[in-house]
């Protein structure tokens, strides 16, 4: 039995809290190294990946694995976040453990996370810190992967696209050209729209590219 491992993975504010809401349970990162075309993945009972030929069914070379893990693997969220501060009027100081919360008026002791603070004001008095140096310690959320799959980003389903943790409210912007606040929206619309705000300006990663992804189901775990 191999042994489990634990690894980073960054997500939004939102989409953390969808997450600590029970709404979110799957995630879509783009494949790194893109195949060519008429290929199609085939993984092997070791939890390596190849890329198979689907006319001749000639395994390519080149193995490799899933870059967050295999199912029973842990993974642990990294999110916007700061120490500890305290806003003032001449700006915004920051201390080693205890962080000031304007509106609890009262010391609470950090890590704080941005996706708390609903306030814009509040949010705006934080000097926050990117994502990716939150430490291991500092971390309030570990999953468990349950499953992992490779698929084109089109193939997500009415169903998927829902585990995504996306709302059918209607988004502001276009959706397929036309604004998105005249129709009603499914879930699928919903996670195209959220998707290419956010990956569509990446060479190769915009909905339209229709890139291979990690498809990575979790489950969250107890703190």
């Amino acid at each position: 039995m191999s042994e489990r491992r634990e690894r980073p993975i960054i997500f939004s504010g939102a989409m953390i809290l969808k997450t600590r809401e029970g709404k979110k349970n799957q995630t879509r990162r783009v494949v790194k190294a893109q195949p060519g075309v008429g290929v199609r993945p085939y993984q092997t009972p070791d939890g390596l990946w190849n890329w198979v030929m689907i006319a001749s069914g000639v395994g390519v070379a080149v193995q490799f694995r899933c870059p967050y893990g295999v199912v029973g693997d842990r993974l642990w969220a990294r999110e916007t976040w700061c120490s500890a501060y305290a806003g003032s009027s001449s700006g915004t100081l920051f201390a080693a453990d205890w962080a000031y919360v304007p509106s609890k008026r009262t010391h609470e002791k950090g890590p704080h996370f941005c996706a708390d603070y609903d306030d814009a004001i509040q949010r705006g008095l934080v000097r926050w810190r990117p994502s990716i140096y939150l430490p291991r310690w500092a971390s309030r959320d570990t999953f468990e992967i349950t499953n992992v799959r490779l698929e084109r980003l089109q193939d997500i389903t009415e169903e998927d696209a829902k585990a995504e943790g996306v709302t059918t409210a209607p988004q502001p912007g276009k959706l397929n050209g036309e604004p998105a606040t005249l129709h009603p929206i499914t879930h699928r619309q919903a996670f195209l729209w959220l998707w290419d705000t956010i990956n569509g300006k990446r060479p190769g990663c915009a909905w339209a590219d229709n890139p291979w992804v990690w498809v990575i189901s979790y489950r969250r775990l107890s703190p």
